[in-house]
């Protein structure tokens, strides 16, 4: 641009250079090219145009420059710092899946961050651990927080490491879960104190909650808990589904080989549940033989694919003794409802859901019924 207007005005004669009005206009030599000055002086306001947006560019491109090193080294200040903390960091998906670990973490459970990134916290902590997580931050008391303790026995020592617990939010929504572990094992005699304090009173929490044949949640979390996911999904309009389940056979099962052999069938189909849905869902033991699994946010056809697969695992399962019953063997009765289209209140679906179970022992047992 700069040298079409220097090519210009070397060809303009200079008697000409300027015209009376901005009307007029300039003979250019050799050539006799009659140009306005009107576009010499819109050529001139390009050109400055151009030079000041390549200014205020240059001036942003150095400004992010900065802005872009400052982020960079406030994340690495903040990585260092949690590094050098004597507790133990970690972050997991919303899934229960290790993303991140410091190493104060990986010392508690004396590994390496490859060996402990991309296994789910249940490997860690427990096998329940990331269910009471889940159900813990689902606590409306505590919404945003909440601390618990597990106890490790590493060795056969008891570590007792406390659990701070919380949402990592963007817009309001969780995408993750981050974790402040302690060893709260050695210390001060008071604090030892304490930590008993805060196991026991945990431990007593958890039993409050769980059957103490299957470790499942029993009847009156069931409740409690079934009570908050429905408040949740009429309140942001979301589905809840309910599966009742029931053991088919399990009475002449317990008859023929004893209580003993009973519990033990109810554990092992206690463990194929929880192994069959998310650990978000809840598992219940709702009373004898009678099972119910809150499955959050899932719709009839998903949360029927469900039962149909918990059905299967069961049905394909060797118990100890079947062989021996006349039947062939233990299986399940499932009965699927879903809010809001089966039932608007808890006793609804818990009724439609127990409906259509006994539907299917009627029909034959060992078959999945939608209400």
């Amino acid at each position: 641009m700069e040298l079409l207007l220097i090519l210009l005005i070397d060809s303009i004669a200079p008697d000409t250079l300027f015209a009376e009005s901005p009307g007029d206009t300039l003979s250019l030599t050799p050539t006799n090219v009659v140009v306005p000055i009107s576009w010499l002086i819109a050529v001139g306001i390009v050109l400055i145009a151009a030079i000041a947006l390549a200014a205020t560019a240059r001036r942003s491109k150095r400004i992010a420059e900065k802005i872009a090193s400052r982020l960079c080294e406030s994340e690495i200040q903040y990585c260092r710092l949690v590094e050098s903390m004597s507790d133990g960091v970690f972050v997991t998906g919303l899934d229960g899946v290790v993303t991140y670990v410091n190493k104060a973490f990986c010392k508690c459970f004396d590994s390496m961050p490859q060996d402990i990134i991309g296994n789910q916290l249940e490997c860690l902590l427990g096998n329940k651990s990331f269910q009471q997580i889940a159900a813990a931050l689902d606590d409306k008391v505590e919404p945003a927080r909440t601390t618990f303790v597990v106890t490790l026995n590493p060795a056969g020592k008891s570590e007792h490491l406390e659990v701070d617990l919380g949402f990592i939010c963007r817009n309001n929504i969780p995408i993750a879960i981050r974790g402040v572990v302690r060893n709260i094992s050695a210390g001060t005699a008071l604090e030892k104190e304490l930590a008993k304090a805060r196991y026991l009173y945990q431990e007593a929490k958890q039993m409050a909650a769980t059957d103490s044949v299957t470790g499942l949640y029993n009847h009156r979390y069931l409740q409690e808990r079934f009570n908050e996911e429905l408040k949740k999904a009429r309140q942001y309009g979301g589905a809840l589904s309910v599966l009742m389940i029931d053991i088919d056979g399990f009475k002449d099962y317990n008859d023929a080989f004893g209580h003993l052999a009973g519990d033990d069938a109810l554990r092992i189909v206690s463990k194929l549940l929880i192994t069959s849905v998310r650990s978000t869902d809840v598992v219940a033991r709702y009373g004898g033989e009678e099972f119910v699994i809150l499955l959050l946010e899932a719709e009839k056809v998903p949360a029927t694919k469900v039962a149909e697969n918990i059905r299967a695992r069961i049905d394909a399962h060797s118990f100890p003794h079947q062989t021996q019953l006349p039947t062939s063997g233990l299986t399940v009765s499932i009965g699927v409802a879903t809010y809001p289209t089966d039932g608007k209140t808890k006793k609804d679906l818990l009724y439609a859901a127990d409906m259509a179970c006994y539907q299917g022992k009627r029909e034959g047992k060992n078959r999945v019924v939608k209400a």
